[in-house]
C-alpha cells in the first residue's frame, strides 16, 4: 500500500493535534506540520514528495491565500485542501479559482476529513 505524505499548514496546535489523532491508526500516512505559510513553503523545499497539503486560510505571517498562490506557482502538481471557517460562496469560489483542489469547513469530523482525502487521492490517481 502507498504511503501518503501530507503537510498540514495551520497555526492552531489544536487543529494539528486533532488531524494527527485522525490519522493515528493509519500507518500509511506520514503527517508533517507547519505553523504558517512561510514555514510550510520552507518545508516543501526539503520535502519534495508531499502528496497533499491541508492549508488553513487564516494564519499569521503568511495567510492561506498567499501560501496557496505560491504553492500552485512552485508546486502545481501537489493537491491542496483548504481548511476554513469561511463558508461564503464567494470565499469558496475564490480558493477554488486560485487552485485549491478541495475545501473542508472547520470544525470537521474525522470521517469527513478521511472521506475528502480519499476522494482527492482517487481523483489525482494516487489511490
Amino acid at each position: 500500500m502507498v504511503t501518503l505524505k501530507i503537510l498540514l499548514i495551520d497555526d492552531s496546535k489544536t487543529t494539528q493535534a486533532y488531524v494527527r489523532e485522525c490519522f493515528s491508526n493509519n500507518k500509511n500516512i506520514d503527517l508533517i506540520t507547519a505553523d504558517n505559510g512561510k514555514i510550510g513553503l520552507d518545508v516543501l523545499k526539503d520535502e519534495d514528495d508531499v502528496d497533499c497539503i491541508f492549508l488553513d486560510w487564516e494564519m499569521p505571517v503568511m495567510n492561506g491565500i498567499e501560501t496557496l498562490i505560491e504553492i500552485k506557482k512552485k508546486y502545481p502538481k501537489i493537491t491542496v485542501m483548504m481548511l476554513t471557517v469561511r463558508n461564503g460562496a464567494l470565499d469558496i469560489q475564490k480558493i477554488l479559482s486560485l487552485g485549491a483542489d478541495e475545501y473542508i469547513m472547520k470544525p470537521f469530523t474525522r470521517d469527513i476529513l478521511l472521506e475528502k482525502l480519499d476522494k482527492l487521492m482517487i481523483k489525482k490517481g494516487i489511490k
